[in-house]
């Protein structure tokens, strides 16, 4: 890309034609047995002596022999075997993947990759807002903690509430996980005296998610219910910093480890067991 970036403005210097890749051409250049870059050279090469003293051989081609060259160069790029795996596997790939062949076909390129990409990420958004909320407890004979639905040994803590978002927290998801965390409290029993939140799978923690996070610390203080943090990465702890919520939640909020957030929020000892 460096390379194109710099032949165009070579070019737009001295008013030549503006250069550019291909993946028709590449995929000529393959099919004929070109396996290094000197196969670019030799084109290049080719095509100027084409230019000088061949043009007249070439007037009067006509543009379905391109069309026909083109379409035999990029006969490969149609795997058909590679939908159907897709469709078996991965719907969702498969519907980004329909969507740049159809819009390619309708639109042109530069189009239909557009709907593509555009496809892609609304398919990740619409994933990573339905981030499951785990309920955690205490593994037998160790000081680690797990999903209660996936451990069966796993013990909740009388009064201390341990949840953990399944996946990084960001604008999109953050308000579901503040409902999810809200219906927990509201089911729990006991009723918890407070809730510890694992971050282990943020990195960074936006500016809308601080805001969320700020109202969920609200709404538990005003039913008399902690807010404890642990696993907070070095990156979403600056961000925390920064933000009123730091100063709301005082510095003994934060843990480094779930066992070190229920141990300080249940100092009776009863994370034993329960």
């Amino acid at each position: 890309m460096i390379a194109v970036g710099a032949a165009n403005v070579a070019v737009g210097l001295v008013r030549g034609f503006t250069v550019s890749g291909s993946a028709s051409r590449s995929a000529a250049a393959a099919g004929a047995g070109g396996r290094t870059p000197m196969v670019s050279l030799i084109a290049a090469v080719l095509i100027l002596l084409t230019g000088a003293f061949l043009t007249p051989l070439f007037t009067d081609l006509p543009e379905a022999v391109l069309g026909a060259i083109v379409i035999v160069a990029v006969r490969g790029f149609l795997r058909v075997g590679e939908l159907r795996r897709y469709a078996r596997l991965d719907r969702p790939s498969l519907w980004v993947a329909l969507t740049a062949l159809v819009g390619v076909l309708l639109f042109d390129l530069l189009p239909g990759l557009l709907l593509a990409v555009a496809l892609s990420l609304l398919l990740f958004i619409a994933a990573a807002s339905r981030r499951n909320v785990a309920v955690l407890g205490r593994l037998p004979d160790t000081r680690l903690y797990g999903d209660i639905t996936e451990h069966t040994g796993a013990r909740t803590v009388p009064g201390v509430l341990v949840v953990r978002p399944d996946g990084s927290l960001f604008f999109g998801n953050i308000s579901r996980v503040r409902l999810a965390v809200r219906d927990q409290v509201r089911a729990a029993d006991p009723p918890p005296h407070t809730v510890v939140l694992d971050l282990a799978d943020s990195y960074h923690l936006g500016v809308p998610v601080l805001d969320v996070l700020d109202e969920l610390r609200d709404e538990l203080h005003r039913q008399s219910v902690a807010l404890r943090l642990a696993h907070l990465r070095a990156r979403a702890a600056t961000s925390l910093d920064r933000h009123p919520l730091a100063a709301r939640l005082g510095p003994h909020a934060r843990h480094r480890t779930v066992d070190d957030a229920v141990t300080a929020a249940d100092p009776t000892g009863r994370c034993g067991g329960g």
